[in-house]
């Protein structure tokens, strides 16, 4: 009678095993901030994601601070998350977050900026060097001649230095030939609305030649160019471009105060790093044929770029609208 209750109460156990979750897999993530449109968003879609592929999921946020970024990433490596999401603040200083998490064990993904000089594991991003061709091939074709103005994010993040090659693949041959002049050329100290609007201001209140057209790195600089424009009655004349499809900008296409963004769908990028990152966290073989390498200054890296899309008034309603990307309401006001 007993080795039969036995019998029953392992059956009932099996079964139980075989129907509740396995312990979820702890992962990490260590934004840069939490203030800028994109990431408030993104961290929520990642979050959302990892959660329902069965993750447990560890989130701190650096306020653009290196020094707290490393400390967070260190207390998240300490909780026992088995790989760490990293959104640099600073590209060369989260070296010292990839050689902690390795000490531990912990794998290392870079989310949208490449971690330098390290034996980063993975990187997933969309591809800033084709980001630059597009923006400035755009505004090429349209303002073939005439002065352009361009005004990249800051140095410290090496998505910088890939924009400005995408830009420069594109103007380099016209530059040469004289038909466009680059009149202004700065890196800003981040990605900010307002040190765009000042730089932009300080150029058009001294006696500089009329900008044709300002490329910038993101939308947020793109923006604080555009209104410093406005301000000067040059918006109307002058072609401006960013990326990110932030609402400023998209609401400034539609109404003709911004020429074109590039869309970087969050949806699918946070997707392709849950996917990778639980992958990884889970100890499943990858399938490195679809991904490409980078290198980052010491090691080829495996990395994943996505490639994004070009908005404009042409294709506005159907790319960021009916995509679900913004509403209607949003980016017409109505």
């Amino acid at each position: 009678m007993r080795k039969l209750f036995s019998i029953k109460v392992l059956t009932v156990i099996c079964l139980l095993l075989s129907i509740l979750p396995i312990s979820a897999q702890k992962i990490g993530i260590s934004m840069a901030n939490q203030y800028a449109e994109r990431w408030i968003k993104e961290t929520r879609l990642l979050n959302d994601e990892l959660k329902q592929l069965g993750a447990e999921v560890l989130i701190e946020t650096a306020d653009d601070n290196v020094e707290k970024q490393i400390a967070q990433s260190q207390k998240l490596i300490n909780s026992g998350v088995k790989v760490l999401i990293v959104v640099s603040v600073n590209c060369a200083a989260s070296a010292k977050i990839v050689e902690a998490a390795h000490k531990a064990g912990v794998k290392v993904i870079a989310y949208d900026r490449l971690i330098l000089n390290s034996d980063l594991d993975y990187y997933v991003s969309f591809n800033s060097v084709i980001v630059g061709e597009l923006l400035a091939g755009y505004v090429l074709k349209l303002r073939p001649s005439g002065n352009y103005m361009f005004i990249d994010g800051p140095l410290t993040d090496f998505n910088s230095k890939l924009i400005r090659e995408g830009v420069m693949k594109v103007l380099d041959k016209p530059i040469k030939q004289g038909t466009v002049k680059l009149v202004f050329d700065k890196n800003l100290n981040d990605w900010a609305e307002l040190e765009s609007y000042m730089e932009t201001s300080a150029y058009l209140n001294s006696k500089n030649p009329k900008p044709d057209a300002v490329i910038t790195g993101a939308d947020l600089i793109g923006i604080g160019a555009a209104n410093a424009l406005e301000e000067s009655k040059l918006i109307a004349t002058t072609l401006v471009v960013g990326q990110d499809a932030d609402l400023q900008a998209c609401k400034g296409i539609v109404n003709g105060k911004y020429s074109a963004t590039l869309l970087k769908s969050s949806e699918h990028l946070a997707k392709e790093i849950a996917q990778l990152a639980y992958k990884v966290a889970k100890g499943e073989a990858l399938d490195l044929t679809k991904l490409q390498m980078t290198n980052n200054g010491k090691t080829d890296v495996p990395s994943l770029l996505l490639e994004p899309v070009l908005i404009d008034k042409s294709n506005i309603d159907k790319e960021i609208i009916q995509s679900g990307h913004l509403s209607k309401e949003q980016v017409y006001g109505k």
